[in-house]
């Protein structure tokens, strides 16, 4: 498989800020896939914090996490699980 989505909705108060864009780019920096974030049809390269920023992904928002390359479903999911948890390292 070379391309993987998987959509999550943003449970932290203060959404996606810049300790936790910062924190995505670090996952993203292990794989060699090409990875995106989607908000309301906007695209972001996940390998950019300014890029995450500027979609402004606030608490409760669907965002889409997508990859294309050998290993994306690796990092789609680890990025998905940052997500999903704990963000109380990156407030």
């Amino acid at each position: 498989m070379n391309n993987y989505s998987k959509n999550v909705i943003v449970p932290h108060s203060y959404g996606i800020h810049a300790r936790v864009a910062a924190k995505i780019v670090e996952i993203t920096k292990k794989y060699n896939s090409e990875v995106f974030i989607i908000k309301n049809g906007k695209k972001a390269n996940a390998k950019s914090i300014v890029e995450i920023l500027m979609l402004a992904i606030s608490k409760g928002e669907n965002i889409t996490v997508t990859a294309d390359g050998d290993d994306c479903i690796g990092v789609v999911e680890d990025i998905v699980n940052f997500i999903k948890g704990s963000f109380n390292n990156y407030l």
